[in-house]
């Protein structure tokens, strides 16, 4: 965790960068970034050092992924800027929750697959092998 001194360092070394250059600095919550998968936007995968483990069993750079979901987060309407830590965790639940629900309603009313096959651990595995 930086203290308060070199976060404030920092924010004033990215504002004067960014004004430079033209370009904007938009500042989001950063909670659980890193452990989301950047490509389902839930709580799966795994980040084990610089690699995450994509819920598809895909492997990729964990700062990549990260970044990718601090980009996804600005336009994220339900999580703002200021809200707890927890009420992140309890609206990254309540996703997953609801994408779970998603696939179960999609399993019942497919004629090909079946909901026996899918559960919410392999959630991501069925979107990337049914589109």
């Amino acid at each position: 965790m930086l203290n308060q001194s070199m976060r404030k360092h920092i924010t004033e070394a990215l504002e004067t960068t960014s004004q430079a250059r033209g370009s904007s600095l938009h500042y989001v919550n950063p909670a659980y970034t890193s452990q989301m998968d950047s490509k389902t936007g839930l709580l799966h995968g795994t980040r084990v050092g610089d690699k995450f483990h994509h819920a598809n069993v895909e492997v990729g750079q964990a700062d990549i992924n990260a970044a990718c979901n601090i980009k996804q987060r600005l336009s994220d309407k339900e999580i703002t800027r200021y809200i707890s830590y927890f009420k992140v965790q309890q609206i990254l639940i309540d996703r997953f929750h609801a994408s779970d629900e998603l696939l179960l309603s999609t399993c019942y009313t497919s004629t090909t697959q079946s909901c026996s096959s899918y559960s919410a651990g392999n959630y991501a595995q069925y979107l990337w092998t049914s589109h």
